[in-house]
């Protein structure tokens, strides 16, 4: 076995040498040639992908409830705001669906908006931006809005249904005329109240005047007999002798006297009791404006 081991080993030997010897004559015989290189420096940026910012936005509708309207034609007006965190990046979209009776959402048609209709601008966080249409006819009609920048149904909001209902110009005066025909009675139930109390203030106010005439009379009457009576005897003598109706004259005078004295005393008592009368009626009118104010 060792004998083996020997014989492999030196023909391993001789057969490197042998290998060594024919590279080393191959690359002595060989012919040399020279390799030229060159390089070149190329300037440039190489910039790296940029992130796109999220859009935050969010909008949502803020009215709460159908409206209803009644007159044509009629101005539907909806509120949007863009509830999210951040502002809208892009502007965004609505439309607007219609349906005579039933769901607009489900059934409606899409309504053709006029030039300038139907864009929603960039709103900031928190703001709010109200949307408009006139139409005249009746029927159900809704707002359909789009995410900013995204033209996604998912992701879509839907307003409270809008109901136009317009009433005929014959219905329309027929409330007019109930509602001035109520206000007219209201008026008219109103004014006899008044009435009577400016019939009770002037009846009042014409007893105070006739109660004054009569005294101012009765001072002007005392204030001329007076004077008759101030003159002279001297005087009444001649004058009785000149005159035939001397003697009647001062007959006719005393009762009168006696008349006068005592026509201002029943005319101050009567103006006292009208005073008293005019007095307690305006008390009991008080009394009763106080109670029918309480009771209100």
């Amino acid at each position: 076995m060792q004998g083996k081991k020997r014989g492999l080993f030196l023909i391993l030997k001789i057969m490197i040498v042998c290998y060594l010897i024919v590279f080393g004559i191959s690359f002595m015989t060989s012919d040399t040639s020279a390799y030229l290189s060159s390089q070149s420096k190329v300037s440039g940026e190489i910039t790296a992908g940029e992130w796109e910012v999220a859009d935050e936005s969010k909008l949502a509708f803020l009215d709460k409830g159908n409206q209803n309207l009644k007159a044509c034609p009629a101005n539907m007006k909806v509120t949007l705001k863009n509830i999210g965190k951040g502002p809208m990046l892009q502007t965004s979209t609505y439309e607007i669906y219609y349906v005579v009776n039933g769901n607009p959402k489900k059934h409606g048609t899409k309504v053709r908006l006029n030039q300038g209709e139907g864009t929603v601008k960039i709103l900031e966080k928190g703001e709010t931006v109200t949307l408009s249409y006139q139409t005249d006819k009746p029927g159900r009609y809704i707002f359909k809005v789009y995410q900013s920048g995204v033209h996604d149904e998912k992701t879509a909001v839907w307003s409270k249904e809008i109901k136009v209902n317009c009433k005929k110009e014959t219905e329309k005066t027929k409330e007019d005329a109930k509602e001035k025909a109520e206000d007219d009675q209201a008026e008219k139930s109103e004014k006899p109240k008044q009435t009577d109390d400016q019939k009770d203030e002037k009846n009042d106010g014409k007893k105070i005047d006739e109660t004054k005439t009569n005294t101012d009379a009765n001072e002007e009457k005392e204030k001329t007999e007076d004077s008759q009576t101030s003159t002279s005897p001297k005087e009444q003598t001649n004058e009785s002798a000149d005159q035939s109706n001397v003697e009647e004259k001062p007959v006719e005078n005393k009762p009168a006297e006696t008349t006068t004295e005592e026509k201002p005393d029943a005319a101050s008592k009567m103006v006292q009791k009208k005073v008293k009368t005019i007095q307690n009626k305006e008390g009991a009118d008080n009394e009763k404006a106080e109670d029918n104010e309480v009771g209100k």
